[in-house]
């Protein structure tokens, strides 16, 4: 899966669950402060990404699980579990 296809997806899913215009997501969009989510919805993003692209993000270890402050950190998430 391209990078292009991985961002319009997340687009997509953003903006039907948590009314976040697509115009206003790009790679450098921070998920708190750019497109206003707090910790609940970024774990209900997590949910939703790992359904959308058959992934798991979230690891049993804290310490494991990856980075995810930015759309950018998303999309490389997603890169990186599809291989």
């Amino acid at each position: 899966m391209e990078e292009g296809q991985i961002l319009e997806s997340i687009k997509e899913i953003m903006a039907n669950t948590f009314k976040v215009k697509p115009a206003n997501i790009n790679l450098d969009s921070r998920l708190d402060e750019d497109l206003g989510l707090d910790s609940v919805d970024i774990m209900d993003s997590i949910a939703l990404f790992e359904e959308k692209f058959q992934i798991s993000i979230l690891s049993e270890n804290v310490a494991e699980t990856p980075r995810m402050s930015t759309v950018q950190d998303l999309v490389e998430i997603v890169k990186k579990s599809k291989g």
